[in-house]
């Protein structure tokens, strides 16, 4: 086995994007990109503020955690292939990684899809990804059979026992000086829950004060159902975007 050689410790420290390699530079996002305060540097293997302070010159750590991802990769470590990569990117390398290829023995081998649809659900319950980012919808399309597989053994008997009619709720938000359109943003993400609870939490999650927030709920056929997910304890249900019916749709304010 090919042992990764550590960089040589050095603690350095950049204290803006322009003490970076300018290599690197690409990889800052302003205030006004991020909705901080302050400069980020956002890279797949390494997300910090600004200032940066590394155990090593930034460009060895960088190139030393991609050594250790390509390995990974190669092994098929697929637990140390996310565990090398920032939690914004993963959702990203996964699709990627089924779009060219790496997943295609699923047609063949049903362990390597349950591989894949675990991995989309630990995405879905740990990424920083918004419900409604066009990413979910490339990853529930992606080209790995037996998507049933992002729903776990547990929670599909649980599925299965339910009608073949069930009701679900989704919460959405508004700007406090926004023209509020809840049938359009229930329409517009994935994500839907069994529990109004939970739905109502979502839809004050970010709220300040005057903002619009609304629980939307209908009944939809259990067909609709991409994936039932419940390791957060949330009842999650994602339902493809404009798939339910908008005249079905019951609006209840909240604020």
């Amino acid at each position: 086995m090919t042992e990764l050689a550590a960089p040589e410790l050095k603690l350095t420290l950049y204290e803006a994007p322009s003490d970076l390699p300018v290599s690197l530079r690409h990889y800052c996002q302003s205030p006004e990109e991020t909705g901080t305060t302050t400069w980020w540097f956002k890279h797949p293997h390494y997300v910090t503020m600004f200032p940066v302070a590394t155990p090593c010159e930034i460009e060895g750590l960088i190139e030393f955690r991609k050594s250790v991802h390509r390995e990974n990769l190669a092994k098929r470590n697929w637990g140390g292939v996310f565990a090398g990569l920032e939690r914004a990117f993963r959702m990203d390398y996964l699709v990627e990684y089924a779009t060219i290829g790496e997943f295609l023995d699923a047609e063949e081998d049903p362990r390597e899809a349950v591989t894949f649809w675990r991995l989309a659900r630990h995405m879905w319950s740990d990424g920083e990804h918004d419900e409604a980012s066009p990413i979910w919808s490339r990853l529930m399309n992606v080209k790995v059979p037996h998507r049933d597989f992002m729903t776990s053994a547990r929670d599909r008997r649980a599925l299965r026992a339910m009608p073949d009619v069930v009701t679900v709720h989704r919460g959405v938000q508004f700007p406090k000086f926004s023209k509020p359109s809840p049938l359009e943003a229930a329409i517009a993400g994935w994500a839907w829950s069994f529990s109004e609870n939970t739905a109502e939490w979502f839809s004050k999650r970010f709220a300040q004060a005057g903002d619009h927030c609304y629980v939307i709920t209908s009944e939809v056929p259990k067909s609709l159902i991409a994936a039932y997910i419940t390791q957060r304890g949330e009842q999650e249900v994602l339902i493809k975007p404009g798939s339910v019916d908008p005249s079905t749709m019951r609006v209840r304010p909240i604020w």
